[in-house]
């Protein structure tokens, strides 16, 4: 695998297909990325899902029609289409919890599911290309991956 370092002045250009970002509090890289997706990312986390009303509810009893509640946990993974907003198809945003190793897992889990585009990763706080380096080695999927310092 090669890991190519861009400089500050290159990373919000094309190259790569797939972004990968960390959550907003883990990269000054990912409040940049969210002023270009129109807040995208802000607002995902601030919405509050709706309720079932009561009457719907007692309306499905009544109907003997029941209605199954999805929960969705609003801490997942965010895949935003970016195609017309920055040089790029897809931007997704991964919460960094420390552990870089899991990271890359989850980083990798999701590139291999929207088909291994190229791909682009701005690092956390806290992990420099070296520390990505070590991480990936011995990981052959991606022929080539362009990270990003947070610098």
């Amino acid at each position: 695998m090669t890991i190519q370092e861009l400089s500050q002045a290159g990373a919000l250009t094309a190259g790569a297909d797939l972004w990968f970002v960390p959550a907003l509090n883990q990269s000054h890289w990912t409040n940049h990325i969210d002023w270009y997706l129109n807040f995208q990312f802000v607002k995902a986390k601030l919405h509050q899902r709706k309720e079932l009303s009561p009457h719907l509810k007692e309306l499905s009893e009544d109907w003997e029609f029941p209605l199954e509640e999805i929960n969705l946990s609003m801490n997942r993974d965010l895949l935003i289409s970016s195609r017309k907003l920055l040089p790029n198809q897809f931007t997704v945003q991964v919460e960094y919890d420390g552990n870089l190793n899991v990271w890359i897992e989850r980083l990798l889990s999701i590139w291999k599911s929207l088909k291994r585009p190229s791909l682009r990763v701005f690092l956390p706080e806290g992990v420099s290309r070296s520390d990505f380096e070590k991480a990936t080695e011995g990981v052959e999927d991606p022929e080539h991956i362009t990270v990003i310092p947070n610098e």
